[in-house]
């Protein structure tokens, strides 16, 4: 702009200065959101968005937007070599009162058996077990009494080669409630290259109603994983 005599002095631009509704999108930087300091966490129930209501902004409490409480994704992990497979109390904890756990892999070593001990603060629990299995199409169940740990496959044919391994879909309940025994309720299917094939239902808990849990882990009865890999879903409560 020019102008005649002395430069005027630079003066702050008010929102007086500006019509209102006239700042158009093209004025506007591209960065204009990721430019901004990232909210790190999931936000409070009380934080604002805007959202375009047919071309109209208007601001909306994340609280209307949230998911339900329902099954949400917590934790996945793969390794090899590993001594032991766990799910620790960064997931295990009071806003969940049910998870799914989702378990694969091969023992390095042959013919061993899966256990499992839940957890406090970071240690296994290790006394009171009471679990049991039945093979799938076999009349011949299994029961267990204060045991130091919880077997998955009744069977000891585990194996490593490339047709073998197994497979676990567990239900891991009530471990942050103090009224109720944590259970373990689920199916594992395994086998060895001699085409002993086994699938097992399992279910154990601590006989204990007064005490909660933690964490979770999984373990051979000797040997390491060759492999493994786990998902963990929890289920929120409503």
């Amino acid at each position: 702009m020019s102008y005649i005599g002395s430069k005027p002095a630079a003066a702050p631009l008010t929102s007086s200065d500006v019509t209102d509704g006239i700042i158009t999108n093209a004025k506007l930087a591209q960065d204009i959101i990721s430019a901004d300091t990232a909210l790190a966490v999931a936000p409070a129930d009380t934080d604002e968005l805007l959202i375009s209501d047919a071309g109209t902004l208007k601001r909306i409490d994340y609280s209307l937007i949230k998911a339900s409480p329902g099954l949400v994704h917590l934790y996945t992990a793969t390794a090899t070599g590993a001594s032991e497979v766990a799910v620790s109390s960064t997931y295990i904890t009071s806003t969940y009162e049910w998870y799914k756990i989702f378990l694969r892999g091969k023992p390095a070593t042959d013919s061993v058996q899966l256990k499992v001990r839940f957890q406090n603060s970071g240690s296994d629990v290790t006394d009171n077990y009471d679990f049991g299995s039945s093979l799938i199409g076999a009349n011949d169940p299994g029961y267990s009494l204060d045991q130091d740990h919880i077997v998955l496959n009744r069977m000891n044919v585990m194996g490593n080669a490339a047709n073998e391994g197994f497979t676990a879909c567990i239900d891991f309940t009530n471990p942050q409630i103090n009224t109720i025994p944590t259970r373990l309720i689920g199916t594992i299917s395994y086998g060895n290259t001699s085409d002993a094939n086994r699938a097992d239902h399992f279910f154990g808990r601590r006989d204990d109603g007064t005490e909660t849990h933690d964490g979770i882990r999984f373990f051979w009865t000797s040997g390491n994983f060759a492999e493994v890999t786990i998902n963990v879903l929890g289920v929120k409560k409503s």
